[in-house]
């Protein structure tokens, strides 16, 4: 009986670890996904065929993919999201709207900056996730882009990840 608990225990352990590992997702900075997370790291040919992208499920049925983009770093938050939010109106004749907007920190004491977004540009409505962590070699724009259009689930899925984000 002993060793059948320690072998359930092994693979239990084998498991939580296989789910807990750190992925490079940008240059000095990782992810290390909470192990109830559905989420893989993993290329998607029909987006990037060259680039591993972050991808949310709910079994089998893919729900989300997170692109990470390095942004030129030595600005705050707010003056980010002033450049961001004046070229998003441009692009897109000012059809553009915040759904929500908050504010959080990774786990090592990092602010993130945490925006849902609408906009209409060249006729398609669309809805993104976008969170910016700005640390002291860069700053992070993290994009999230739904595939079923449940945002909340999208929304808190990011926000776990970029909860574990570390600057390497």
């Amino acid at each position: 009986m002993k060793f059948i608990l320690t072998t359930i225990a092994g693979f239990m352990l084998m498991g939580v670890n296989a789910y807990a590992e750190e992925w490079r997702v940008a240059d000095h900075l990782t992810f290390t996904p909470p192990t109830n997370l559905d989420v893989t790291f993993q290329v998607l040919p029909e987006v990037d065929p060259n680039r591993k992208l972050v991808l949310g499920w709910k079994g089998d049925e893919l729900c989300y993919l997170i692109r990470v983009k390095n942004q030129p770093g030595h600005v705050t938050q707010q003056q980010y999201w002033e450049l961001f939010m004046n070229t998003m109106k441009e692009r897109c004749n000012d059809q553009v709207s915040i759904l929500y907007e908050g504010e959080y920190k990774t786990l090592n004491g990092k602010d993130v900056t945490h925006k849902t977004i609408e906009y209409t540009c060249d006729g398609e409505k669309a809805t993104q996730v976008y969170s910016l962590l700005i640390v002291s070699r860069a700053a992070y724009l993290v994009i999230g882009t739904s595939t079923d259009g449940d945002i909340p689930y999208m929304s808190d899925g990011i926000s776990l990840l970029m909860k574990s984000a570390v600057e390497k």
